[in-house]
């Protein structure tokens, strides 16, 4: 799908519409320029942004966080915009944006079913990824016939760890 970011990268670059984009190197050149690690980002983007050329400024603030203001040792020297940096001026910029709180992974354990019948697979809507669809776990009226494998996926701070059953449907009094 197309979210904000890419959205408003479209929008610029290639129509030259004012939209501010906003991804990790926006943010970090914006929290130093501000010397502020809980400015509102977007906000700050939008007012900054070159009304007149929205995809040529969007494009250069997002290669000036991805080549002079680095996350570790900036390199502001070389910086074209050091003069105006609150954080340079402060000598916090190797403190900004802070560090994000990272969640303890989740570990989960879960059980799916593998029901085949006339060439076709039953799935249902994930009940972990909102508009996906899975294996179903198990339900009654599921028999389990044998065990088919299992296999680990992590989305975002959650580590599922899946064992896979065929199975078959039987008729529920």
């Amino acid at each position: 799908g197309i979210g904000t970011y890419t959205a408003a990268a479209i929008a610029s670059i290639a129509f030259d519409l004012p939209h501010a984009v906003v991804d990790g190197n926006v943010r970090r050149v914006i929290a130093r320029l501000m010397n502020d690690g809980a400015a509102d980002t977007q906000v700050w983007a939008d007012r900054l942004l070159d009304q007149h050329a929205p995809g040529i400024w969007n494009q250069a603030v997002m290669e000036l966080g991805a080549t002079i203001c680095l996350p570790r040792a900036p390199l502001c020297q070389d910086c074209p915009v050091a003069a105006h940096c609150l954080a340079k001026q402060a000598g916090t910029q190797a403190a900004l944006p802070p560090k994000k709180f990272k969640r303890e992974t989740e570990r989960l354990q879960r059980t799916l079913l593998f029901i085949e019948r006339r060439g076709r697979i039953l799935l249902m809507p994930s009940t972990r990824v909102p508009g996906f669809w899975d294996l179903p776990e198990p339900f009654k009226g599921a028999r389990t016939t044998k065990p088919l494998g299992e296999f680990t996926h992590t989305i975002t701070h959650r580590r599922y760890h899946f064992t896979v059953l065929a199975a078959r449907v039987v008729d529920v009094p």
